[in-house]
């Protein structure tokens, strides 16, 4: 079995939720800018067949975090 490790970030911003960078086993690393007004930031974490959703960054301003 050979292992895997691949990743995707998630920006949350104002307007939804916005791909970031990404790496895969085939293509490799594919970098993509962080957008200066987000939120949040997820990073969706596949390995061996696990899936695992960390927090990478949140923004200190709470007020962003209420409705």
């Amino acid at each position: 079995m050979s292992i895997t490790s691949e990743w995707t970030d998630w920006h949350l911003t104002p307007a939804g939720w916005v791909r970031g960078s990404t790496k895969t086993d085939g293509p490799g690393y594919q970098e993509k800018p962080t957008p200066n007004d987000r939120i949040m930031t997820y990073r969706w974490d596949e390995e061996n067949m696990a899936r695992v959703l960390h927090t990478e960054w949140k923004s200190d301003d709470e007020k962003l975090f209420k409705s």
